[in-house]
């Protein structure tokens, strides 16, 4: 035979040689960035001041919350999770349930698609949010006359 002379396979690799060597030194793992708030409004920085202690007073204050910092800094032990709106199309009429809701439109220029998203969230101690999103992507159709 051709081949005596060479040495046999290796059964548990299935005769491919190893790629990497196992012996590299490993990959240091990142260190995670502390990042400091610094606030852009009014209301930023009286609730980095203390000036509002929960966010029963910011709401009653009757100013706009326009950083995610603001509830992250009064309420650090937030979860959400998304509703099911939509349905995907199955075989025999069931369906899978989806967090997003589609919403097709035809108009002169081709299909207008519209998804529609709901997140709840919450810190399961009384305070609950409601985020209602939208997205409209318009698809070009061609008509071959």
């Amino acid at each position: 035979m051709a081949f005596d002379n060479k040495k046999p396979f290796d059964n548990k690799k299935g005769g491919f040689k190893k790629k990497f060597d196992n012996n590299r030194p490993k990959r240091q793992p990142r260190e995670e960035e502390v990042k400091v708030w610094t606030p852009k409004t009014q209301l930023g920085r009286d609730v980095l001041a203390g000036k509002y202690s929960n966010m029963r007073d910011v709401i009653l204050s009757g100013q706009s919350i326009l950083e995610g910092e603001i509830i992250q800094h009064l309420i650090p032990d937030l979860s959400s999770e998304f509703v099911n709106l939509g349905q995907a199309k199955g075989k025999f009429g069931g369906g899978k349930r989806k967090s997003s809701k589609a919403t097709q439109k035809i108009t002169r220029e081709g299909s207008r698609m519209s998804f529609a998203m709901l997140n709840l969230i919450g810190n399961k101690d009384g305070i609950v949010g409601l985020v209602m999103e939208k997205l409209v992507k318009l698809f070009l159709v061609e008509k071959n006359h």
